[in-house]
């Protein structure tokens, strides 16, 4: 995957805010001298590595959780029902006798 360059800095200077408030400053003088990054890391890329790692990792568990519900919805629909096993179309259709019957009033519902 190809990042603009905007993305590029911004992932720089978010990794090297972890660097620093983690104390790795050799890895930090490295990063700055390789991608040419002058002077201080602003602060408001103070924790924002953090806050994206856990949302990926949240959002990695939310896809595999709704990629697990699609498979038991696929599976729901080609056998019919989630208790019954795999029918056959012709099998959708009721036949007679019938098994149930319903007693009540003949007139029509809607008046």
């Amino acid at each position: 995957m190809v990042l603009s360059q905007r993305q590029r800095e911004e992932l720089n200077k978010a990794v090297a805010d972890y660097l620093s408030s983690n104390g790795y400053l050799t890895a930090l003088e490295g990063l700055k001298k390789d991608a040419d990054m002058p002077g201080e890391v602003e602060r408001k890329y103070g924790g924002l590595l953090e806050k994206k790692w856990t949302s990926v990792i949240r959002l990695q568990k939310k896809v595999m959780e709704l990629e697990t519900k699609l498979s038991e919805a696929e599976k729901e629909f080609i056998e019919g029902a989630p208790t019954r096993a795999k029918r056959s179309p012709c099998d959708w259709i009721p036949r007679p006798p019938e098994k149930f019957s319903l007693n009540g009033h003949r007139a029509p519902v809607t008046k």
